[in-house]
């Protein structure tokens, strides 16, 4: 899949955009610097005109910080909140792709 970087960067920009329009924050994603221990996965099927799978990979910290935006506070952040949340998100940044530079690329989050 030759975008391929070109997609993993636009889905942490979209995702970024997502969560900004959720919270009303200016948010902006960066790579991770240094070792990070993945605990929160997500899988996103591409198809279309190029085919592959990309996965998304967040730290308990960085998955508890994300949603505790939404929420509001850490405290109230559940697992199953992540998961919904994540759904939701990497749902919105994909489709901001899939109908934007992406046109042509189907991108669906799996379940």
């Amino acid at each position: 899949m030759p975008e391929t970087r070109a997609l993993i960067d636009a889905l942490a920009t979209n995702l970024g955009e997502a969560l900004g329009a959720m919270t009303g924050l200016a948010v902006r994603t960066m790579p991770a610097a240094g070792e990070v221990r993945v605990q929160w996965q997500a899988e996103l099927e591409v198809g279309g005109s190029g085919v592959g799978t990309v996965f998304v990979g967040l730290s308990q910290e960085g998955a508890t910080q994300l949603v505790a935006a939404i929420l509001g506070d850490p405290s109230l952040v559940a697992d199953a909140d992540i998961v919904d949340s994540l759904k939701e998100l990497l749902g919105q940044a994909a489709g901001a792709y899939a109908n934007g530079p992406g046109k042509g690329l189907t991108v669906k989050v799996q379940t």
